[in-house]
């Protein structure tokens, strides 16, 4: 079954049950239904076509999935973006993709039961992920995989009809689409959407519409925490809080569950594989879990030799719902059986349950959004005046130390605004007399670290 197949079978048993529901808007099983349909007709009509790859730029969440999936269902596919990309990058997706189109708006088209249905099983996604090695790359994943990745959702965490899902990222964030989205409309639960996030209006909802699964990312679980009042009633509904996309802290795990008495469940995955590990109980907090319905894992040393119980190793992954590969590369990214190596390092316990210890690169991740260190550096590479850089992560934001004369803090951000979406802009900038690197070139990051300003 596909996703068209859940939506067409929630929307004959149960036409009634909500499907949406946003601040604005609440859609049926059977009112998306026939939404789809005619939307799907709409774009065939006047936009785009069967095999399209079609960028989706849309701000309002509700609005965005409705025209992902009718997008879907006429077999193109989709390449999502922040609304907040600038033209810049947009134009690199455009080249970098070969684009047929971009949809930057929702038309309210009137819902019509005369439409043709439209299910193509030929639709999919072309997620962006910053990957392990510098340039940009896109993940295809057709219509099965984001599927499967729902089921496992519904499987892993036992979701029911009766579910309100709280999906508080941006759904085109792959860990959204999947957690909130794929899952909600497999399990025939309803989803909820709020368009722009700030804590006490999420908490808000929560209460009034009795939600029992909450979608969120550390940062996000944070400012909950940080937004709390002693009121038993806040998240009295929630049975699961579901945390992607960064790694939970002991405070926050501790925090929250003293604050809610909800216990944070990390959900681990990325962009080519999906979801592949969670908690789905209470348990040592650093730890990720194990490996969802349909996934099988393996912890090897550089030799490709499994390693003992307890002992560091690179993480291999095989599942269902694993992405096809990278567009436009022609080399596998999974090797002869399968296997996807996720380029983090990793023990398992007794028991199972796999512990992160750190990665194979310098990616950076902030509340979820990965950023590149090279493309930032990039740019303020190419600033008059600057003569050398580096960027990383410092507490949680992205810091450049730069090697430069005559510039302030404000002209490189103002340069760097310019072509980068803000939550790469650097928030904290060091100048330095030189950038130190080794013999190779390579930068020497703890004489870089030892004794800054900043702790970083």
């Amino acid at each position: 079954m596909t996703i068209f197949d859940y939506i067409f079978m929630h929307a004959k048993k149960s036409p009634e049950r909500m499907a949406l529901k946003s601040e604005k808007n609440s859609i049926t099983y059977g009112r998306l239904l026939i939404q789809i349909n005619t939307y799907g007709e709409y774009l065939q009509r006047n936009t785009c076509h069967q095999g399209d790859r079609v960028i989706l730029k849309i701000k309002e969440r509700q609005e965005w999935f409705i025209t992902f999936l009718s997008l879907l269902a006429i077999g193109c596919l989709v390449i999502p973006v922040s609304p907040d990309i600038t033209d810049y990058e947009l134009e690199t997706v455009k080249a970098d993709t070969k684009a047929d189109a971009v949809v930057d708006q929702y038309i309210h088209v009137e819902p019509s039961e005369k439409a043709f249905p439209s299910k193509s099983n030929t639709g999919g996604i072309i997620h962006m992920t910053s990957g392990t090695t510098g340039k940009q790359k896109y993940c295809v994943r057709n219509i099965m995989q984001l599927t499967i990745e729902g089921e496992m959702y519904q499987k892993t965490f036992q979701l029911y009809e009766s579910d309100k899902i709280l999906a508080l990222p941006p759904l085109y964030h792959s860990y959204a689409l999947g957690a909130g989205g794929m899952s909600a409309l497999v399990t025939g639960a309803c989803l909820y959407t709020l368009d722009t996030f700030v804590p006490r209006r999420a908490l808000s909802v929560i209460q009034e519409e009795k939600i029992t699964i909450l979608i969120i990312v550390p940062v996000m679980a944070k400012l909950l925490c940080n937004s709390y009042t002693a009121s038993e009633e806040q998240l009295k509904s929630v049975r699961l809080s579901i945390v992607g996309a960064g790694a939970i802290s002991k405070e926050l795990y501790e925090d929250f569950y003293q604050k809610y008495g909800i216990t944070l469940l990390s959900n681990y995955g990325s962009t080519e594989t999906g979801a592949i590990i969670s908690r789905v109980e209470k348990g040592p907090y650093n730890s990720v879990g194990k490996p969802m319905e349909g996934v099988m894992i393996k912890v090897l040393d550089e030799n490709k030799r499994p390693v003992p119980i307890g002992e560091q190793g690179k993480l291999w992954v095989k599942c269902p719902n694993m992405f096809t590969g990278y567009l436009g590369m022609t080399k596998r990214p999974k090797d002869e059986e399968g296997w996807f190596p996720m380029h983090d390092i990793v023990y398992m316990n007794q028991s199972g349950a796999l512990f992160i210890c750190g990665r194979e690169c310098g990616i950076i991740n902030i509340g979820g959004q990965k950023v590149n260190p090279k493309e930032v550096e990039e740019v303020i590479l190419s600033i008059p005046k600057v003569k050398d850089c580096v960027v990383m992560e410092c507490k949680d934001k992205v810091k450049a130390f730069v090697a430069a004369e005559g510039l302030t803090p404000e002209a490189i951000r103002k340069e760097c605004m310019i072509k980068l979406s803000n939550y790469k802009v650097p928030s904290m900038i060091e100048f330095i007399q030189n950038i130190p690197r080794n013999e190779l070139g390579k930068v020497q990051y703890r004489i870089l670290t030892d004794g800054v300003k900043n702790g970083c």
